[in-house]
């Protein structure tokens, strides 16, 4: 059975839980079980490494963070966050979500009405996958979508070079 993994002594609350959930697994395994002198030992670890106000300044980078390149991006930098409040409710992880989300993905997971996080991160995932959809991938992918036919999508046909640059 391997150690646990050596703290790095980094103060980030994500990473202190790491660390946790790695000494948990550790002292299950070899049946160490004298729950309070874990909790005590928990607890002042917790004290060491955590900054004492940790959650407040991740409540207000939460309430700040806004999305601001993909969909994804946000989310990750979402979650790095949410996990640093462990008592929030799920009406507020939802609320929060939405609300750094750019207008016309908060209109859309409206319509949908999503009844917590995880449900609204998959509306959400899917909506930036279909948006990526939309664009043409290659030259090629368009010649093939109208029938290569030199008529548009509308049946009409295409204006050529000439015509676009007002050439006679």
């Amino acid at each position: 059975m391997p150690e646990p993994r050596l703290y790095d002594g980094a103060r980030e609350a994500r990473q202190v839980d790491n660390f946790f959930w790695h000494l948990e697994w550790y002292f299950e395994a070899f049946n160490i079980d004298d729950e309070e002198e874990k909790e005590k030992s928990k607890h002042e670890l917790k004290m060491q490494f955590y900054s004492e106000n940790a959650e407040d300044m991740a409540m207000i980078n939460l309430q700040l963070l806004r999305q601001r390149g993909s969909i994804r991006e946000y989310m990750k930098e979402y979650l790095a966050l949410m996990f640093e409040i462990p008592k929030m409710s799920k009406r507020h992880l939802l609320c929060f979500f939405a609300d750094g989300l750019q207008q016309w993905i908060v209109t859309e997971l409206r319509r949908r009405e999503p009844h917590d996080l995880a449900f609204a991160m998959a509306i959400v995932e899917r909506l930036e996958d279909f948006k990526q959809g939309e664009r043409p991938k290659s030259p090629r992918h368009e010649r093939a979508k109208d029938g290569g036919d030199g008529r548009s999508k509308s049946g009409l046909p295409k204006a050529t070079d000439d015509e676009r640059s007002g050439d006679d």
